[in-house]
């Protein structure tokens, strides 16, 4: 219910300022990987499956740090959401997220809140939910399950993009949390200030939304081929200090995205094309660190 789009943006160019206003509410390295994931959702149908999004990024801070007012804004691009309004959490049950990943087609999904369980039973429900979240997004496939007999009960897969946050990395197996794109986030490197007085015009981010689905519409036989190159492009020239293969590959998703909305701001007369290039070269160098940082963490499954 909370997921809508309005019927129609009332002034282009003040949506896109809004959209934009977004990067500027926390630091890059949290506003640009959330902006570019907003804008990924709806290239999940017309892009071919290896290009579409099969990462998590996933907010982690402690508790007021910021991570639900970045989020209820980066949800607000398509509907009218709060910081108590989350449609999914990691308090669901598995059946529940996978309905729920498959239904909200082309928009972005979050799992919000993986805390620190006060049970047992909390944990095994918490772990399975993150695990079935990175089958989900990661694998791009769900998980058969028997229904009794030899009938297999329906399956769904995610069909669009997703986010999480928590206060600390959910207690999954190393291959499991491959799938998931950490980023820090503290009360410092969040700008309330600013966050509260976007949060008055969230409205303006949905409307941006429409403009972009409309040009995504007019562009949809190009949009393959664009995202492709710019894709290989950046996973081959800017991500040699991301050694980590599944990294470097969300990286120059969100990058190459990031190139597709500068594209759709600067061919709708939106920003010059000086602008957009000035803009997304700092939010690709932001997304190209939170990736080396990732790298950095990051430990290699043994498979023997």
């Amino acid at each position: 219910q909370r997921y809508c789009l309005p019927g129609k943006c009332e002034d282009s160019q003040k949506a896109a300022n809004a959209a934009l206003r977004f990067l500027e509410v926390a630091d890059p390295e949290i506003t640009f990987p959330l902006f570019a994931m907003a804008f990924y959702a709806p290239l999940h149908e017309p892009l071919s499956p290896d290009l579409r999004p099969n990462f998590f990024p996933f907010l982690l801070g402690k508790s007021q740090s910021g991570k639900s007012t970045m989020a209820a804004l980066a949800l607000s691009f398509f509907g009218d959401f709060d910081t108590v309004s989350f449609p999914m959490s990691f308090r669901d049950t598995v059946p529940s997220v996978e309905i729920k990943c498959w239904t909200l087609k082309d928009v972005l999904q979050i799992a919000d809140d993986y805390y620190p369980p006060n049970t047992a039973q909390e944990k095994v429900k918490q772990k399975e939910v993150a695990e079935a979240l990175g089958r989900l997004y990661g694998d791009q496939a769900p998980k058969s399950r028997s229904s009794g007999g030899t009938k297999l009960k329906e399956t769904f897969l995610a069909r669009g993009a997703i986010f999480g946050t928590g206060e600390n990395k959910p207690d999954i197996s190393q291959s499991g949390l491959n799938r998931y794109l950490f980023i820090d986030v503290t009360r410092e490197r969040v700008y309330i200030e600013e966050a509260n007085k976007l949060k008055m015009e969230k409205g303006l981010l949905a409307e941006c939304m429409l403009l972009y689905l409309n040009w995504v519409n007019t562009n949809w036989d190009r949009i393959t081929e664009l995202f492709a190159n710019i894709y290989y492009n950046i996973l081959d020239n800017y991500t040699s200090n991301i050694p980590e293969g599944r990294i470097k590959q969300s990286v120059a998703k969100l990058c190459a995205t990031l190139d597709i909305v500068a594209t759709f701001l600067f061919e709708s007369g939106l920003m010059t094309e000086e602008e957009c290039k000035s803009r997304f070269e700092e939010g690709a160098y932001a997304v190209i660190s939170v990736g080396e940082k990732n790298s950095a963490a990051f430990q290699p499954v043994d498979h023997v």
